[in-house]
């Protein structure tokens, strides 16, 4: 049973929404089969692609037969290769040729030349919106890997792009303290701190009009987001809107773990018990 089928079409138009989505479709064979798996058995809804993955290819070969999956851009300005000649964005890349590994380093590097490089910059965001596109794919929403694209110099560019995609959905990662475990070290909280800022700012409030979901998830538990906590993490949750984001795949422990609870029967109960329904594939922003 796939994502899309998990619910019964009799619920509400008004019932709570849960988008679940797996991000760095595309990154390699391993984490698409795991998508690939999460969304055929289980709850996953959504997935967003790498468009200068390794494994793009076999990526959009597995999208094509799930018609069910709503598909999205994971604009990627870190640990990966950008899309345009490197050598146009000089001082961002390393010497060999790939974005840095470190988003922090990334988005230092993207501040510190935002007035040299923004024509740069805007080419290379336009360029992977438009390889999106020439796959022939629908393009439903759009998030960032390590959630640059809500970075204050990169969030006006991506809502051009946006704006002319006419895309539904943009992630705004908006996580509140409902998912902090009692006993999670405080330096847990350092990266929910730093993505509310960025929501607060420029680059939050450029992109605003396109969130959907009125708080995401997964960014407390990234690397060991299980059975177990999404269990927990249901029955707090208080908002209309939600998404989950997660990283399934079949070459990391932790990936094979995310794999395994999106399947899990108990991860589908907690969330019918929640009140929630999944969301479908090419549900638009609320109007």
């Amino acid at each position: 049973m796939g994502a899309g089928e998990s619910v019964a079409r009799c619920q509400p138009e008004a019932a709570r929404r849960l988008a679940v989505t797996g991000d760095d479709l595309g990154a390699s064979e391993a984490v698409n089969r795991a998508i690939e798996r999460g969304h055929t058995d289980g709850v996953l809804t959504h997935a967003s692609l790498l468009v200068n993955g390794p494994a793009l290819d076999d990526a959009v070969r597995r999208a094509r037969r799930l018609p069910g999956l709503g598909l999205g851009l994971h604009l990627a300005l870190a640990d990966a290769r950008p899309v345009t000649p490197a050598r146009d964005l000089a001082g961002v890349v390393e010497p060999d040729g790939s974005f840095p590994a470190s988003p922090a380093r990334a988005g230092w590097r993207l501040w510190r030349h935002r007035r040299r490089l923004r024509q740069a910059l805007a080419r290379e965001i336009r360029a992977q919106f438009e390889r999106f596109s020439r796959l022939g794919l629908s393009l439903e929403h759009v998030d960032g890997h390590h959630h640059l694209h809500l970075h204050p110099v990169v969030a006006p560019l991506v809502a051009e792009c946006v704006e002319r995609a006419a895309v539904r959905r943009v992630r705004l990662m908006r996580e509140d303290a409902v998912a902090r475990r009692a006993g999670d070290p405080w330096r847990n909280e350092l990266h929910p701190a730093l993505h509310r800022w960025l929501c607060r700012a420029s680059g939050g409030r450029v992109l605003s009009r396109w969130a959907w979901a009125e708080r995401v998830y997964g960014l407390r538990a990234s690397g060991r987001l299980d059975a177990r906590y999404l269990g927990w993490l249901m029955p707090r949750l208080q908002v209309q809107r939600a998404e989950i984001y997660c990283h399934p795949s079949r070459d990391t422990p932790a990936g094979r773990v995310e794999e395994a609870a999106l399947c899990a029967p108990a991860v589908r109960r907690a969330i019918g018990d929640a009140g929630f329904v999944l969301a479908d594939a090419g549900e638009g922003r609320p109007g």
